[in-house]
């Protein structure tokens, strides 16, 4: 049985995340993980206007390349 993330528990752990980090600093990046989601799953989450100054998206694109192009 593979393992899942709720992704609505997982942003509210960056929210809080970010909460504890800026009570140490606000001199520091906060970065949180895509969770392999597309970028635009992340549209509008964790903005500047919002208060959220400094947090990075950490994101990979995997690409798989093969010699058959049939």
């Amino acid at each position: 049985m593979g393992h899942s993330v709720c992704l609505v528990n997982l942003q509210s752990s960056f929210l809080a995340s970010c909460v504890c980090a800026r009570q140490s600093s606000d001199n520091v990046a906060v970065m949180i993980h895509d969770a392999f989601q597309p970028i635009s799953y992340w549209d509008g989450f964790m903005q500047p206007s919002d208060g959220y100054e400094g947090v990075l998206l950490d994101t990979h694109i995997y690409q798989v390349f093969s010699d058959d192009v049939s």
